[in-house]
């Protein structure tokens, strides 16, 4: 995965937490959004990339393909999820030697839905 400054540097995983009090000025228990992810698509990027997404309703996984370009725009959705108040969720990809290429993540939008 790279860091913030560009530079590749290869660790095991990396957690973006979400930490909801209020959502546009109101504050609300739970927030229901659409988790998108945002990486390159390359050859040498793995295609099964494990995510793992803490939300309200407990934990998700998934897996991302980031070798097949699925969309022209650079953030892909992930699925729909709620986050409550006060909980520390997140979204953790993992990073392993049973890939078959190297993970990416250049950012993590949670797109609120609204009530």
């Amino acid at each position: 995965m790279r860091s913030s400054k560009g530079t590749c540097a290869v660790v095991p995983s990396a957690r973006v937490m979400i930490n909801v009090t209020s959502c546009c000025g109101f504050n609300t228990p739970s927030m229901p959004v659409i988790l998108k992810l945002s990486s390159p698509s390359k050859p040498k990027l793995a295609t099964k990339v494990p995510v793992t997404i803490r939300h309200a309703e407990g934990t998700a996984k998934t897996e991302v393909d980031q070798r097949k370009e699925t969309t022209p725009f650079p953030f892909v959705a992930v699925g729909e999820y709620r986050f409550k108040a006060g909980d520390a969720g997140f979204v953790e990809l993992r990073n392993g030697d049973a890939l078959d290429g190297r993970v990416v993540v250049d950012g993590v939008r949670w797109v609120w839905l609204g009530e």
